[in-house]
């Protein structure tokens, strides 16, 4: 636990001629952050083959760091429910899972709103911090942007801070983004390239009444993620000198019977809607192969369950001859696909 004691005095309240009614006290609060997730349960039922040990791993070590109850840096804001302005405020690195502050309120309704892990997220911005009303997360204006780099975590809690007892208060913050895996088996395929995309991710979120807002979605640009697999242009055929990702000194050593063909992609967002469109679809992952002979293939896979804040969605597919991506023992996933694909059609890109 890290502790900070900051107090901060009031003048008048003691004297007898002085309107009591607005002295407080110094409060005590407990900042704790909680991890509610679905990493390693999603890993274990989806990945359950021999070859996907290695593969299991990659995207544990990989998502951890997203998936974490570990607060690098926190921010609290104490809104007086009179007005709604900033009554007090804590802006500060911590390095922890739960730290504790000792200050004075003037006795009043308060609603707090704290947050952490906003400084390396490099995608979310913290907007409209006057007003408890107003206060957001959000991200930026162009419809698709790049994976978030951060496990954020937030919490609202309205108190009542009294002026005749010793208080103690408790924030417990959830995590508030989301992720997605694809994980496509590339074995006696060959091709040049394979790049994916995640859509239909909220746009901002009210901090105040845990509201997600979808009016914008965004579409996050998924990113590959380092594998034991073989490169795409020499399919089968390993290289000696890859270090072990668990030991960087010592060369990557396997066996044939064992070997991963996975090429690994993910991206970090806010979460889907909680309702469906017309064709029963939460959000999709559109994949795009391109072949040796020039040519794209673009797989549209739907999934048909919401993603919601603090969940990994692994997906495991095939990749086939004509750069087609189909899904694995997933009846809640869709897909469509269309060959020779050319870009402007169905899918802007906007990077």
């Amino acid at each position: 636990m890290v502790m900070l004691a900051l107090c901060i005095g009031v003048q008048g309240c003691s004297l007898i001629d002085d309107d009591l009614s607005v002295c407080g006290r110094d409060i005590q609060m407990e900042l704790q952050m909680q991890l509610v997730t679905n990493l390693d349960l999603e890993l274990e039922t989806v990945l359950t083959a021999e070859t996907d040990v290695t593969t299991k791993q990659v995207l544990y070590d990989h998502f951890s760091h997203i998936f974490t109850d570990h607060a690098h840096d926190i921010h609290i804001f104490f809104y007086n429910l009179t007005n709604d302005d900033v009554s007090y405020a804590i802006h500060e690195v911590i390095d922890a899972n739960q730290s504790t502050y000792t200050f004075f309120l003037p006795k009043d309704d308060y609603e707090a709103i704290a947050l952490a892990n906003l400084y390396d997220n490099g995608i979310v911005m913290l907007e409209d911090t006057a007003h408890s009303t107003d206060i957001r997360l959000s991200t930026p204006a162009q419809d698709t942007l790049p994976t978030q780099n951060t496990g954020i975590f937030a919490v609202e809690k309205q108190l009542e801070v009294l002026d005749s007892i010793d208080q103690k208060f408790e924030l417990t913050l959830h995590m508030t983004n989301s992720a997605l895996a694809i994980v496509i088996d590339t074995a006696n395929v060959t091709v040049t390239g394979i790049r994916a995309y995640m859509t239909n991710t909220a746009h901002a979120l009210m901090l105040r009444d845990s509201l997600y807002f979808h009016n914008k979605p965004k579409t996050v640009v998924m990113e590959e993620i380092a594998s034991s697999r073989p490169s795409p242009k020499r399919e089968g055929v390993y290289s000696p000198q890859r270090p072990n990702m668990y030991n960087p000194a010592s060369p990557m050593q396997v066996e044939s019977d064992t070997v991963s063909h996975a090429f690994l992609l993910g991206g970090v967002g806010f979460p889907s809607p909680d309702t469906p469109d017309v064709d029963g679809t939460y959000y999709q992952a559109k994949l795009y192969v391109t072949l040796d002979d020039g040519k794209t293939t673009e797989t549209v896979l739907s999934i048909r369950e919401p993603l919601h804040a603090g969940m990994l969605k692994v997906i495991k597919a095939q990749l086939q001859g004509d750069g087609e991506v189909v899904p694995v023992s997933a009846p809640e996933v869709g897909a469509s696909v269309t060959l020779d694909w050319k870009s402007g059609g169905e899918h802007n890109i906007d990077l």
